[in-house]
Order: C-alpha cells, then structure tokens, then sequence
C-alpha cells in the first residue's frame, strides 16, 4: 500500500472527515487530496511536503517522524528516477534562470518637452506673484 493509501485508511478507519484535516493543519484540501493520491509533485516543494505530511499524520494520530522518513525514502527514489533533485535547489535554479533572463527595472522620470517661452512666463509668472504678496503687506 502507498504512503498516501495508507494515511486515508488511517483517517478513514477513524472516522475523520478530509475537512476536518484540513481545519486542523490548515492544509489545504487540494494538498491533502494530492497526498492522498500519491501526487506529491503537486505540492509546492519537498520542504512544504514534508511538513504537510508531518501535519497530516500527526492530525490522524500516526507517528509523524515514522510516516516522513516513508515519505523521505519514496521522494529520493523519485529523484533518482527523474535524475535530478526535488525541492529548493531545483526551485532555486529555476528562479535564477528566470531572473537572470529578465531586464533590470530602470526608473526613469517622464522628459518635459517645454520651449524657452513657455519656462520664462512660468518663472515670470512666479516672480509677479511674489512682489504681489509682498507689496501687500
């Protein structure tokens, strides 16, 4: 029977709803389904389903530690049959390519296109209400 056969029996045989998991380990059903079904590479990363799984079978009352080494020895033979590592430095090359191909973001400040007359009748203008209020007083 597979890891996550054997953990919906478990929670089956105790009467606990899908639901009632997720309340509790605040994983989300679509996660909790995906275990269930044996899809971890539906799981955001070997880190988060480790410790989804570690949640889950603390939720149904197995040993959490015994239940992720199954989970541990069923991901690293994935890897080796896929030939590469799951988890962080597969997300992390992916994310590095990825930052690496896009362009730097540049602020660069909208150019005014204003004419020499346009700037003497601002400052003009400027000057003019300057001696205004300051003659009124």
């Amino acid at each position: 029977m597979e890891l996550g056969q054997y953990l919906k029996s478990v929670r089956e045989q105790k009467g606990i709803s899908l639901g009632e998991v997720a309340d509790i380990t605040k994983i989300t059903i679509r996660y909790l389904e995906a275990i269930e079904n044996g899809q971890f590479n539906l799981l955001p990363g070997r880190i988060f389903a480790r410790g989804f799984v570690k949640s889950y079978a603390k939720c149904i009352g197995l040993d959490p530690n015994g239940v992720v080494a199954s989970f541990d020895s069923i991901s690293n033979a994935i890897a080796k049959n896929i030939g590469q590592s799951l988890g962080y430095r597969t997300i992390r090359r992916t994310i590095t390519r990825k930052a690496a191909t896009r362009p730097a973001f540049k602020f660069q400040m909208p150019k005014l296109k204003l004419s020499k007359w346009t700037v003497f009748f601002i400052v003009a203008s400027i000057v003019v209400a300057l001696a205004a209020i300051f003659s009124s007083r």
